[in-house]
């Protein structure tokens, strides 16, 4: 299969899996915040931003390493998924109690104690499937990874759906967050090692060594890019209050699901990245520029709409009561085409074994968002967050570009992503007219997509790639 219908079939099981998860978690947020207000509803964002910061000093990185090892070389798949599993799975528990010891020591109220230590069991549990799922991602197995998702999708939906009908507290819900990622590692774990490959329980010093070290360049990513992820929703939190968390993350979770889009994209082509660098530099250097244009193009309309309708989409999704939240989304909409970028260059980064550089870069960003977050939350709250958000993900966006241009010498296709820019500007004048919000998006995309084709944006070999695309799903 070539590359082209093997990255189609990749992002087509990724996308049908990470669409519903995203739209099923996305909706859940959004009853949750009409359903439990403000402050309920930034008791669990906070509980979930404290525990995604916590507990990844516990994922060690293992998951792109994995991959990128397994695409490799896939014999090695029995011997360091067992290993994987093993090491994240001691760490987990002995994790469990550190925070149950910060949490207390941190002397938040009971309640959000308590949704914090069922949001801990889920991101284990969530964290251990993670890992699981890089066996299919190395394989290119995609359907299995995508039948599991969309599972763990409608039992979380039927469940906090249940829990909503019942009229339970926020606390039932981190339950079902928790209880359902334990079935699901089951799952993951059965159709694994009973239909592809043998668990070994027998620990080898030099494979957990390698895998440590190997790994701890991908960790300390991680863990950076969880800081300046999250820490805004916990300073928020302890300097202004559980109310602005709520508030702040009502805006902040619709951009969180829109970046499943270059998510889905990069996963996807991840594997085959991984197999070009020891075979064809110039292999990478195609799929990587026309990664670049393609999302860049998409990100670009998105950014728009929500720019200059983000009071329309904040009421539409979650009522009167969250009206504050509409000028957070305004500012935070600035980062998407940031962040669309910024995925294609990181996964390219690790690809080319540039990790490092990467770590450095990711570790300069968090440390300016927490001066930035400690600077503006006192006074302008979660205004304040967002534009430190902004800054940040700016940053992040201009320096991951470095050791992609070393590698490549030149990005030879960056002056396109002119024409998108000045197409969507002018597009923009129709956000001015008072004609309706649904009329107002149609025409918006409709003028993109047409000033793209008028400025003849795409190139002859867009064109085939687009052909034998469709040649593809219609087979």
């Amino acid at each position: 299969m070539d590359t082209v219908r093997r990255i189609s079939r990749n992002i087509f099981f990724q996308g049908i899996s990470e669409i519903v998860t995203r739209a099923v978690q996305i909706f859940i947020l959004i009853y949750i915040a009409r359903f439990f207000r403000e402050v309920e509803f930034g008791k669990l964002n906070f509980a979930i931003a404290f525990t995604a910061i916590s507990m990844i000093f516990l994922d060690l990185g293992m998951q792109p390493l994995l991959v990128k090892e397994i695409s490799r070389r896939k014999e090695l798949a029995s011997k360091y998924l067992s290993h994987a599993v093993i090491i994240k799975s001691i760490l987990s528990v002995a994790g469990y109690f550190v925070v149950v010891v910060i949490m207390n020591a941190m002397n938040y109220q009971k309640d959000v104690r308590y949704l914090v230590y069922a949001m801990i069991i889920s991101t284990i549990f969530k964290s251990l499937c993670d890992i699981l799922g890089t066996f299919f991602l190395a394989y290119e197995q995609m359907h299995w990874d995508s039948f599991l998702k969309i599972a763990k999708a409608v039992l979380l939906f039927g469940s906090v759906a249940t829990v909503l009908y019942l009229n339970l507290s926020i606390m039932y819900v981190a339950l079902a967050y928790a209880i359902i990622d334990m079935m699901i590692f089951f799952f993951y774990f059965g159709i694994i090692f009973t239909k592809h490959i043998k668990f070994t329980s027998v620990i080898q010093k030099e494979t957990v060594k390698f895998l440590t070290l190997e790994s701890m360049p991908y960790a300390l990513t991680v863990l950076f890019y969880s800081i300046y992820f999250y820490i805004d929703s916990v300073m928020l939190s302890k300097m202004r209050g559980l109310a602005e968390v709520g508030i702040y993350s009502a805006a902040y979770n619709i951009t969180i699901a829109l970046v499943s889009i270059p998510y889905i994209y990069v996963q996807s082509i991840f594997p085959t990245l991984s197999r070009f660098f020891v075979k064809s530099k110039s292999s990478i250097e195609v799929t990587y520029n026309k990664s670049l244009k393609y999302l860049s193009i998409l990100a670009i309309p998105i950014t728009s709409v929500l720019f200059f309708l983000s009071d329309n989409i904040v009421h539409f999704l979650y009522g009167s009561g969250f009206h504050n939240s509409s000028m957070v989304l305004k500012i935070i909409a600035i980062t998407i085409f940031f962040r669309f970028v910024t995925f294609v260059n990181g996964i390219v980064i690790i690809s080319i074994d540039r990790q490092k550089q990467r770590l450095y870069y990711q570790g300069l960003t968090a440390l300016i968002n927490i001066v930035l977050n400690i600077v503006l939350i006192p006074y302008y709250g979660y205004i304040g967050a967002a534009i430190a958000t902004v800054v940040t993900e700016f940053f992040l966006f201009v320096t991951y570009f470095i050791p992609v241009s070393e590698y490549f010498k030149t990005i030879s296709n960056s002056y396109v992503l002119i024409k998108p820019f000045l197409i969507a500007a002018f597009s923009s004048i129709i956000f001015y007219i008072e004609i309706g919000t649904y009329l107002q998006i149609i025409i918006f995309l409709g003028a993109y997509g047409l000033g793209l084709l008028a400025l003849k944006t795409f190139d002859r070999q867009d064109w085939n790639i687009m052909r034998r695309l469709t040649k593809f799903y219609k087979n």
